[in-house]
């Protein structure tokens, strides 16, 4: 968790508008008490991606989905993104 307030703010400004679809999971997310990461965080995410410019992204434990689509959004179109989300104790849902 990012706890300085001035280091918030300024990944906040990289990030002025999500955009309609990832504020709509968000609300939803918050509403339905499904933990998803913060703003400031996804801000440092979507930073990284961008400057890593990665082949392959690996999620485990997906919840929603938000911050797979915050990657998605500035992968490299060769990359592949998979995703690991265990939806059941006994069941396991691989996406690639």
């Amino acid at each position: 968790m990012i706890v300085e307030q001035r280091i918030r703010d300024y990944l906040h400004s990289l990030e002025p508008d999500q955009g309609d679809l990832l504020e709509e999971i968000s609300r939803k997310a918050i509403r339905d008490e499904v933990p998803i990461i913060k703003k400031e965080t996804g801000a440092l995410l979507k930073t990284m991606v961008a400057a890593k410019r990665p082949r392959a992204i690996l999620e485990v434990g997906t919840a929603v989905g938000y911050s797979a689509l915050l990657m998605a959004g500035v992968m490299p179109a060769e990359c592949t993104l998979s995703l690991i989300h265990i939806s059941e104790p006994t069941r396991l849902d691989v996406i690639s």
